[in-house]
């Protein structure tokens, strides 16, 4: 049984109940008899009842081979919104205790299934609370499994949207009691085989949480190919809510010249439009809203 993300047969074989019999006949032979547990005169030891746990549920190998701390964190930040699971912030962490024990074996595709055990067994021996968080995990693993999935589809979703904004959107800021802030952004769709640009409504809740949700994609090794685009979307949104926000004091101070800020957001390039000043620089706008700001409030 090894441990290591780019050992494909290997967890191949660990999802294979005929290929874990040979592990367990594999341990028999270097002296470790499972059978021996049913005595109940035995004195359980730590890394077996490890492995006993795990061969209960073969899948929840592969599934810890896989992850890392990145999708640990990653499914924390999304459990309180998954409303059809009982997982809860305790139950990932005790998959992240696993994650570190793997991560911290020092195994490789070289390592011999007898060096192996040994690793194992000297590894469980200087963590003695380990077991209880592999039980723990291998009892929650299925609704951990079902959590990951609801992470990815939702993490692969908002993804689709942040590209989608800086590839095409438009946002309208104006100074109007409940309707200071439009914005819509355009998406690709095909029917009846032809490509057709839908047109969708965004919210600035929704649009925090798309920029939340790239602060942590960021941080995913695997995302370096978009990258630059997540950093833009977070640093363009933050200006957005800012100048949103600039507005609504303009609103509050009683000003009833209307103010339109139009900004178009295409091919990860922002212009923003307001009055008679076009510009891609966010500096100068925000210089001419805080200017008619304060300008009105020295004549109140």
């Amino acid at each position: 049984m090894g441990i290591s993300s780019g050992n494909t047969k290997k967890k191949e074989n660990l999802n294979n109940s005929e290929e874990l019999k040979k592990y367990i006949e594999n341990l028999k032979q270097n002296n470790i008899d499972i059978d021996i547990l049913y005595d109940k005169n035995y004195k359980y030891d730590n890394y077996i009842n490890i492995l006993l746990n795990l061969k209960e549920e073969p899948k929840a190998i592969s599934f810890l081979l896989e992850k890392n701390i990145d999708d640990c964190n990653n499914m924390e930040n999304i459990v309180g919104d998954d409303d059809n699971t009982l997982i809860n912030i305790k139950d990932i962490n005790d998959l992240k205790k696993c994650v570190e024990f793997k991560n911290n074996l020092g195994y490789n595709v070289e390592t011999k299934d007898k060096d192996f055990f040994k690793l194992f067994k000297e590894n469980v021996e200087k963590n003695k609370d380990i077991e209880i968080y592999f039980t723990r995990y291998v009892n929650t693993y299925n609704d951990l499994n079902k959590l990951f999935q609801n992470t990815f589809d939702k993490s692969a979703t908002s993804k689709q949207i942040i590209i989608s904004i800086c590839a095409n959107s438009v946002f309208i800021l104006k100074n109007k009691g409940h309707n200071f802030f439009k914005k819509y952004y355009y998406n690709k769709i095909e029917e009846k085989g032809k490509e057709n640009m839908e047109k969708i409504n965004l919210k600035i809740p929704k649009l925090k949480e798309l920029r939340d949700r790239a602060l942590l994609t960021k941080k995913v090794i695997n995302e370096n190919k978009n990258k630059e685009i997540f950093k833009s979307f977070v640093d363009n949104v933050s200006i957005l809510i800012k100048l949103n926000e600039l507005i609504k004091e303009i609103y509050s101070c009683g000003y009833v010249e209307d103010i339109e800020l139009k900004i178009n957001w295409k091919n990860n390039q922002i212009k923003f439009s307001v009055r008679d000043l076009e510009s891609s620089k966010s500096e100068k706008v925000i210089e001419l809203l805080t200017k008619i700001r304060d300008d009105f409030k020295k004549n109140i």
